[in-house]
């Protein structure tokens, strides 16, 4: 039996958050969703989670500003979790200038679901 693959999503859309979601657990990934930078902070000091998938775009705490807090966390295991941003990049960022800030890797909205998986699916292999 494989040990299943825990995703913490932020993503302040609650049909992009459900959709995302399903589509994970039909991967059979479990899934843990929060709706902004902070409530991801939090949840990440109570779940080991094995990716992040986050939103750009969000309330209280934007994906840029919380991957710097994850990156420069104390814990080598929180600070060591990939990152895919999730972005419609309003900010027209390049996947180099993400890299710089510590996100592992991009995918633009609207998403194409067969690009996300096997990014995922790379990342985490």
């Amino acid at each position: 039996m494989t040990i299943q693959k825990k995703i913490l999503i932020a993503e302040d859309s609650n049909i992009v958050l459900n959709v995302v979601s399903k589509v994970l657990e039909n991967m059979n990934y479990k899934v843990l969703g929060v709706k902004n930078g902070k409530e991801l902070l939090s949840k990440m000091e109570k779940e080991n989670v094995d990716l992040i998938l986050m939103d750009i775009n969000m309330p209280k705490m934007d994906g840029i500003t919380c991957a710097k807090h994850i990156r420069d966390h104390n814990d080598q295991r929180i600070k060591n979790i990939p990152i895919i941003a999730l972005s419609g990049n309003d900010k027209n960022l390049s996947v180099e200038e993400y890299r710089a800030i510590g996100i592992n890797d991009l995918i633009q909205k609207p998403i194409d679901f067969d690009q996300m998986a096997q990014k995922i699916s790379s990342t985490l292999n």
